[in-house]
C-alpha cells in the first residue's frame, strides 16, 4: 500500500482551529485564576469604545512580558499551525487571529493592546518557524536516536512530534532542514586605524 508522506497530506484546519481554541481556553482559565495580577490592568472599557477603536492603546506592561512572553506565545501558536501542514502565511494568520481574539474578546475588561496584537504574531513568526523546522529536523532523524534527541524532539519540537504521532505519519522527506548545520568559534583581533 502507498503511504502518503506528511508533506502530501492536506492541511488540517479543523485541528489547528481546535488547538487555537484550546490555547485560548487555557489562557482564559489562567486569566481568571490569576486575578490579583490581572486586576491592575482592568479599566472596563465599553463595547462601543472597543468597536470604535477608542479603547485601543499601547499598554505599559514590562518589557519581558511585551517582547519576550508575547512573541513566544505567538511562536507556539504559529508552530502548532505549521505542524498541521499549514503554510507560513496561513500559520501567521492563525497566530494573529488567536492574538486578536485574546486581546479583543478574552481580555474584555481591558483596553485592547495594540502592541500585544502586533508583537505576539509578528515577533512569534521567526521563532515559530525556527522551532517548527528544528522540530522537523529532530523528528526526521533516523534511529537509533540518543535520549537527548528524543527529549529535544518532544520538548522544542513538540508540535511536530505530537502531530506526526497522532497522524501515524512517516517522517517528512524534507525534515532534515539543518542537515549541514554546524557550529564553530574563533577569535579575531582588529585594530582601528586612527587618523593623524
Amino acid at each position: 500500500a502507498y503511504v502518503l508522506a506528511v508533506d502530501e497530506v492536506a492541511p488540517d484546519h479543523l485541528r489547528a482551529s481546535l488547538e487555537m481554541g484550546g490555547f485560548l481556553g487555557i489562557g482564559c482559565l489562567w486569566y481568571w485564576i490569576d486575578r490579583t495580577r490581572n486586576l491592575s490592568d482592568w479599566d472596563y472599557p465599553s463595547w462601543q469604545q472597543r468597536v470604535t477603536l477608542e479603547a485601543w492603546r499601547f499598554d505599559s506592561n514590562e518589557f519581558p512580558i511585551n517582547f519576550f512572553a508575547h512573541p513566544f506565545s505567538g511562536a507556539a501558536w504559529y508552530a502548532f499551525a505549521r505542524s498541521n501542514r499549514i503554510g507560513p502565511l496561513g500559520s501567521l494568520g492563525y497566530s494573529f487571529g488567536t492574538s486578536f481574539l485574546w486581546e479583543y474578546l478574552l481580555e474584555f475588561r481591558e483596553k485592547v493592546s495594540i502592541n500585544d496584537v502586533l508583537t505576539t504574531p509578528f515577533g512569534g513568526l521567526p521563532i515559530g518557524e525556527f522551532l517548527f523546522k528544528l522540530g522537523r529536523h529532530l523528528d526526521a532523524t533516523t534511529a537509533p536516536r540518543s535520549p537527548w534527541q528524543d527529549i529535544l524532539r518532544w520538548t522544542v519540537g513538540f508540535p511536530v512530534a505530537a502531530h506526526r504521532a497522532l497522524d501515524e505519519a512517516p517522517p517528512s522527506s524534507h525534515g532534515r532542514a539543518f542537515a549541514d548545520l554546524g557550529f564553530s568559534y574563533g577569535l579575531v583581533h582588529t585594530r582601528t586605524r586612527t587618523r593623524s
